[in-house]
């Protein structure tokens, strides 16, 4: 007999599903095997062959769908239950309360709050007070997604398919420049003899610069020899010791998971240690799973924290902490308490080592759905209160494994639906936090030279990225910090002014941002910079679109002043020709100006060739001047006068 394998070391508990009195067919018994087993994929074929040949079966319907969830296919897990719940059939009482299920996952807060709404009412099944009282939990969670709002300054991005692959990517941790983790390492899923050794989960790393590059077995050498799945891992502040999780199931075949540590020996890491009876459970019928490091300055000793269903917790897996000395000896294990763990699963704690608040993902606390991150902020003796950390770290699914790899960086795992996604399970997500500037507009004139005065009624343009914002006066404007921009003062009768900003730059979180402008004064030229021409050429190039589109800005924004554009050369060459190709050149300007809208009859093309000189070609020993050239050679514009219309001339 062949087997799907999906292996996945990651501890949920479910509820029990109600079985039908109706008669179980071959198929289905089968499969109900299967699905005891986790071979989730072969219970799908087998429920789906079922339901080709009794598409009355709700009971085959319901577990297709709920193996669809197993899977991570929660589209198609909506699809079983929508179908369940419309046939009304008697012997599934729970199809309202599976479908609520699905479509909280989905994001359908609105819609499934409605049905939980309903389950808490009317349900009358088995276990009738759990059902009821999970159905007014989950529909409290519902009302809490449905008032969340998004951070706008956390950017979330899916890792690339070398490192997401076709099984669940899990433990992602930032350790000398590598990212590591834990993976099933293939592309497709794995059909094996039921004989046949199980694929385990190792350790992988790629470099933090090169995400898109192949992931390579991480110390190959030191890990060979454990022939179970390796899930977690975690290393000391100091990098001088790591902490890992291995999973193997018991004699009752349910997987356990137990933590090791080992210290580095010189360039080397020591042979891996078995933590002791207080963390791993000697019976082997309680795991101690997802190892987080933090440190006592005091103590001066590794403070492991992790997960455990051992007695003495709140529910099912509770946070625990324990003090680890140098031999990885510890004298006791402490539980977290009712503050930090709920009746269900508190899971992944994380550190942050500059920080020192904890990180932990819970399914019993209030939140989005499924898994949700947490923070506990690091108050000296103890940690505050947990908290949701919100969108977009937390979605409808489920959302855990948070981790720092930077002050604003990090990395966390989530089986959310990505629209770069196709894998069915869990992956590797990036984030990054931007803290942004905000900014707003003002512009002054100079009176004289003590004194500066208020410009009212100026259009300030910002330009960001591809953008173009018509800013208004007074309205606050935010990007990240990392941004720039550049900004646009325009008012008639007032030379348009613009300058480049590095957000970075500024030294409050909300500036102003003083704009000096001009006025217009008859016959004074000003330059335009960044035109250029090919050598020996009066053709314009791209590299002038910036400023001749600033020019046209001024232009439209005085439309009753008449505008000489004037070119000038050095004194290489003829006088002749230097004046008829700046001639040429003035005139190119005015053609693109004219090709934009601006009246040809406002502007008049000038070439002076090298008759205006503003710098010395030559030093005064009769050498080359290049920086005196370079002035020399500009285009600039002037007001000559008014511009009158036909129009305005009757």
């Amino acid at each position: 007999m062949r087997k799907i394998i999906c292996t996945y070391c990651f501890l949920v508990l479910l509820a029990a599903n109600q079985l039908l009195a109706q008669h179980k067919s071959t198929l289905v018994k089968i499969a109900e095997i299967a699905y005891s087993d986790g071979n989730f994929y072969h219970s799908i074929d087998l429920y789906n062959e079922e339901l080709k040949k009794n598409k009355s079966n709700a009971y085959a319907l319901q577990q297709l769908g709920l193996c669809y969830q197993k899977i991570g296919d929660f589209t198609a897990a909506n699809t079983c239950f929508k179908k369940l719940y419309a046939s009304n059939d008697k012997d599934c009482p729970l199809a309202e309360y599976y479908l609520a299920m699905s479509q909280k996952t989905l994001g359908e807060y609105a819609v499934a709050k409605e049905h939980f709404d309903n389950v808490k009412k009317t349900y009358k099944g088995n276990n009738q007070s759990y059902y009821t009282a999970k159905a007014k939990d989950e529909s409290k969670i519902c009302t809490i997604a449905l008032s969340a709002t998004e951070r706008a300054n956390v950017f979330i991005n899916l890792l690339p398919p070398s490192v997401n692959k076709r099984y669940s990517e899990l433990s992602p941790t930032v350790f000398n420049n590598m990212l590591v983790f834990s993976a099933l390492s293939s592309d497709t899923l794995l059909s094996i003899d039921e004989e046949a050794p199980t694929p385990k989960s190792k350790f992988y790393y790629i470099e933090l610069n090169d995400s898109s590059a192949s992931p390579k077995l991480f110390l190959p050498q030191f890990f060979n020899e454990y022939k179970h799945d390796l899930v977690d891992i975690d290393f000391s502040t100091d990098a001088q010791r790591m902490y890992f999780t291995l999973c193997q199931k018991n004699s009752d075949g349910k997987e356990i998971a137990q933590i090791y540590g080992s210290a580095k020996e010189g360039v080397n890491w020591g042979k891996a240690v078995k933590m002791g009876d207080l963390i791993n459970d000697p019976s082997g019928l309680y795991t101690a799973i997802h190892p987080a490091l933090g440190w006592d300055s005091k103590s001066k000793q590794d403070i492991l924290y992790f997960s455990s269903d051992r007695p003495g917790g709140s529910g099912a897996l509770d946070l625990w902490y324990a003090e680890i000395d140098a031999q990885f000896s510890v004298d006791g294990v402490y539980n977290m308490g009712r503050k930090f763990n709920s009746v269900e699963n508190e899971i992944t704690p994380f550190i942050d080592s500059q920080t020192g608040h904890l990180y932990f993902s819970s399914n019993g606390l209030d939140g989005l759905g499924g898994y949700d991150i947490f923070i506990a902020s690091d108050k000296g003796k103890n940690f505050d209160k947990p908290k949701n950390m919100g969108k977009p770290y937390n979605s409808s699914y489920d959302d855990f494994y948070f981790r720092h790899s930077a002050k604003q960086n990090g990395y966390f795992v989530s089986n959310r639906i990505n629209v770069q996604k196709s894998n069915c399970c869990d992956d590797i997500f990036s984030f990054r936090k931007e803290d942004k500037k905000h900014f707003n507009f003002s512009a002054i004139k100079k009176v004289n030279d003590s004194t500066e005065q208020n410009i009212n009624g100026v259009s300030f343009v910002f330009f960001h990225d591809k953008d173009t914002v018509m800013a208004q006066y007074g309205k606050t404007y935010s990007l990240p910090t990392t941004d720039s921009i550049t900004v646009l003062a325009l008012k008639n009768g007032y030379i348009q002014n613009y300058r480049s900003i590095a957000l970075r730059s500024l030294k409050n979180d909300t500036s102003l941002l003083v704009m000096k402008m001009e006025e217009i004064k008859l016959n004074q030229e000003y330059r335009l910079n960044n035109i250029f021409f090919d050598y020996d050429k009066a053709t314009l190039t791209s590299a002038c679109i910036g400023e001749l589109e600033r020019l046209r800005n001024f232009i439209s924004e005085n439309p009753d002043v008449l505008i000489e554009i004037a070119a000038h050369s050095d004194n290489k060459g003829a006088a002749d020709y230097n004046l008829k190709l700046s001639q040429a050149r003035a005139k190119s300007v005015v053609d693109y100006l004219v090709q934009k809208g601006i009246p040809q009859e406002q502007l008049v093309a000038k070439g002076y060739g090298m008759t205006v000189p503003i710098a010395f070609n030559t030093t005064p020993t009769g050498e080359d001047n290049p920086e005196g050239r370079q002035l020399n050679r500009r285009i600039v514009f002037k007001i000559i006068g008014p511009f009158k219309t036909e129009q305005d001339e009757k």
